[in-house]
């Protein structure tokens, strides 16, 4: 998959708002000075460095965050519903646990 150079500035635009609406305080001003630095890496960085994984592709990462945060959203709108709110809170923290440790420095070879 080959994304535009609009496609990508689209995409950044879309974490960027997603990030200002969903952080305040101190957590938003740490993201946004983080995004800000290292824009242009995020903006054009793949997925993976490996050509056979998913969102392998110049932009690859941001389209993989912005999947990410999509199908959360779904998964929380889906469990999120008496009687199955716990198995929301359940599954998010299940979720978030696995995340860090496959997305961890420790991971990375």
């Amino acid at each position: 998959m080959k994304l535009g150079a609009e496609q990508l500035e689209k995409n950044w635009d879309e974490l960027q708002d997603l990030i200002t609406n969903t952080f305040e305080g101190d957590r938003l001003i740490n993201i946004r000075a983080l995004h800000e630095h290292f824009e242009e890496r995020m903006t054009l960085a793949p997925a993976s460095g490996r050509a056979w994984f998913h969102n392998a592709f110049p932009g690859g990462y941001v389209s993989h965050v912005l999947n990410v945060i999509q199908w959360a959203k779904s998964y929380y709108e889906l469990f999120n519903k008496p009687p199955t709110k716990w198995i929301c809170n359940f599954y998010s923290r299940s979720y978030f646990c696995c995340w860090r440790s496959i997305h961890s420095n420790d991971y990375i070879n």
